[in-house]
Formats: structure tokens, C-alpha cells, sequence
């Protein structure tokens, strides 16, 4: 393994350890103790509608598929253990991408092409409608006198990046700048062996731009989905506060959770997100209600729900044959 795929997991290592630091640990305990069983279960139920509005999004962006229950099962598999790869290689959240097309080729046929285009329409939506949740929670901190005003430039700030990050994303597909820097390296003396690389590059801009263009419905509902995950994730905080006996207004917590998100987003190179989330988790408990213990616990047991389906999603992968062996470059092929 090479010395620079271990410097982003133990960044992510050196910041969970950093926020560990800042709670006493009995008390940290004794709030993990008060979720309980019931309240768990109930948590982790509500991320299974959280992953089906997230699989929705998917299936909107992919409109050559048939929109029926057999597919949404499918795509469901593929992108939960797509996923969970993600959060374990450190490869900038992009392993789980070759896991997702390797298995709609091999067990679906549907073409890595087909699915690259999908995947990355779903989370150019995805960012869309995380401007859309960070845009009201942005309103919402201006709204809160009890934040000062360097809190709320903070806010506008991130807010700000997000756009301007997400608005480039975009205009490199629709523009297809992409295609334009492939056949420029296309027609320099390197450019003969790269001939695959060039078609494959411009192949997806046509497709997102088509999509772009000619499925503006089927992105709206993209977008729609993943910021009805987005919200989801909201209430998944909310009932994570509220079992630790932190009565925070659902407001309040949409802002934590803006924050958390847009700070998820900006450190995709972790896998995972391990040491970001529980950082933001800290620092916007510890702003909006005072309890940065309980901040600590709230991120803690989302972490637990997540390793829990991390290894269902894994064990899923086992299953399916999903293993290093298989993903070489050439079962990546149409």
C-alpha cells in the first residue's frame, strides 16, 4: 500500500481522536447509555427510508432502465455494497464506483458506460439539492439571534464554497470541458495510447449532456429525492439528540446538519468521513445547545448505525463475489 493512500484515513484517525479528547469519558458513556435499544432500531429503520430515497435518486438518473420494484431491488443491492467500498478504500469515495459498474455488467449487463453516466448524475443531484437544504439552513442561522455574527458569516461562507464547488462540477459536464482536455491529450504524441481513454471520456459527456437536456423531469426528481434523503437525515439527528435527552428544535438541528453535511461533502478524500462528521457534529451541538458531550454521543452512535450497515453492505459484497481479484480494468470493458 502506498504511503499516500494512508494519509487521508489517518487524518480522518487524528481528528476522531482530537474530538474524543474533548469529552470526559464517563459522561460520554452514560449518554451513549441513554439511546438504548428501541431508539436505536428505530434510527437504523429510518436510514432504510433514508437509502430508498437515495436508491430513487439513482434510478432517476438512469432512464434507459425500466422504472419498476425488480429494478429498485437491484440498484438497491448495487448501490449498498457500492457504497460501503466507498467508505472503506481510500480512494477519494470513488473505489465503490468500479464495484457498482463492475456488478450491473456482470449481473445485470447493463453496460459501465450506462452506469458511470448514472452515477455521476445522481451525485451532481445530490450536491444540488444539498445547496437547496444548506440554502434554508443558512436562512435559519440568520434567523437565530442567539449566534453571533462571525458564526453566521461562517455559515454564509461554507455556504458560498458549496455553490461555487458544486456550480464548477456542473459546468465541466455541460460544457463538456472534459472531452475538450481528452482530445487536446488525444492529439499529442501520447495521445495514440490514450485513443480508449478519449472515446470513453467524450462518450459520458454525451450522455450527461443529454441527459441534462433532454430529461429535465427525471432530473428534477432526482434532485427531489436526494433532498428528500437530505431531510431524512435531519430527522435521523433529531431522534439522535432527543434520545440522549437533548430537546433541540428540529430547526436547530436542520442547521447542525446542513453543516455537518457540507462539511462531509468537502472531505470526500476521508473515507468515510471518519474524524470530519464527528468534528462538525461536536462543534454545532456544542454552538446550538451548549452540550458538547452530548455532541461527542451524537456522533458516536450515528457512526455505530453507519458501521452496522457498512457491514451488512459488506457482507452483502461477500456474497455477490466482490473481491479486488475481480475488479481489473478489463471487466470494466462493453
Amino acid at each position: 500500500m502506498r504511503l499516500s493512500s494512508l494519509v487521508f484515513p489517518l487524518l480522518g484517525l487524528a481528528l476522531l481522536a482530537l474530538v474524543l479528547a474533548q469529552a470526559d469519558l464517563a459522561q460520554l458513556l452514560t449518554h451513549v447509555a441513554q439511546v438504548g435499544w428501541r431508539s436505536f432500531a428505530l434510527i437504523c429503520a429510518l436510514f432504510l427510508v433514508y437509502f430508498a430515497a437515495d436508491v430513487a435518486n439513482w434510478q432517476a438518473a438512469l432512464p434507459s432502465l425500466p422504472r419498476t420494484p425488480r429494478w429498485f431491488a437491484r440498484l438497491w443491492l448495487v448501490r449498498m455494497i457500492g457504497d460501503a467500498y466507498n467508505n472503506v478504500t481510500p480512494t477519494a469515495a470513488l473505489g465503490g464506483e468500479a464495484v457498482k459498474g463492475w456488478l450491473m455488467k456482470r449481473r445485470y449487463d447493463v453496460s459501465w458506460r450506462v452506469t458511470g453516466a448514472g452515477i455521476v448524475i445522481a451525485r451532481t443531484s445530490t450536491m444540488f439539492a444539498l445547496i437547496l437544504f444548506a440554502a434554508i439552513g443558512v436562512l435559519l442561522v440568520w434567523r437565530r439571534p442567539s449566534l453571533d455574527a462571525a458564526q453566521q458569516g461562517y455559515a454564509l461562507a461554507t455556504f458560498a464554497v458549496l455553490v461555487a464547488g458544486t456550480g464548477a462540477i456542473f459546468l465541466v459536464q455541460y460544457l463538456e470541458l472534459s472531452s475538450r482536455l481528452a482530445r487536446r491529450v488525444g492529439a499529442s504524441r501520447w495521445g495514440a495510447r490514450l485513443l480508449r481513454v478519449v472515446g470513453a471520456v467524450e462518450d459520458l459527456d454525451r450522455r450527461l449532456v443529454a441527459y441534462y437536456r433532454e430529461h429535465r423531469v427525471g432530473l428534477a426528481a432526482s434532485i427531489g429525492w436526494a433532498l428528500v434523503a437530505w431531510v431524512l437525515g435531519a430527522v435521523e439527528a433529531w431522534l439522535v439528540l432527543h434520545a440522549l435527552g437533548l430537546h433541540t428544535s428540529f430547526a436547530d438541528v436542520w442547521i447542525m446538519e446542513a453543516f455537518v453535511q457540507t462539511v462531509r461533502a468537502a472531505s470526500f478524500f476521508i473515507p468515510a468521513g471518519l474524524g470530519a462528521q464527528e468534528a462538525a457534529i461536536y462543534v454545532m451541538v456544542d454552538w446550538l445547545a451548549g452540550a458538547p458531550a452530548a455532541g461527542v454521543a451524537t456522533a458516536l452512535v450515528r457512526r455505530a448505525r453507519e458501521v452496522l450497515w457498512l457491514a451488512v453492505s459488506l457482507l452483502a459484497g461477500s456474497l455477490c463475489a466482490v473481491h479486488a481479484r475481480t475488479l481489473d480494468t478489463t471487466t470494466l470493458r462493453d
